[in-house]
């Protein structure tokens, strides 16, 4: 998908990896006093990474004098086998 939008649906306008970013909602939060239930998956959080992009939920990019700028996030264990 990202080398598809590199490629030839950003109109040749480059992409400076460093001054982007992603804002997902899948981020891979846990439970707590804030947060009721944790998020269904951390499949946003993982895209940015995998591209090397800054990260942001939701609440950090819309609200970022949040409360709940920093939230606690599991990543899923690897296992080669």
């Amino acid at each position: 998908m990202w080398d598809k939008l590199v490629e030839s649906e950003n109109g040749s306008i480059g992409i400076e990896k460093s001054e982007s970013f992603y804002v997902g909602d899948a981020a891979g939060r846990t439970k707590n006093n804030n947060r009721p239930k944790p998020d269904h998956s951390c499949v946003d959080r993982l895209f940015a990474m995998n591209l090397g992009l800054k990260f942001y939920t939701p609440e950090q990019f819309f609200f970022p004098n949040s409360s709940q700028i920093e939230e606690d996030f599991l990543l899923p264990k690897f296992n080669m086998t």
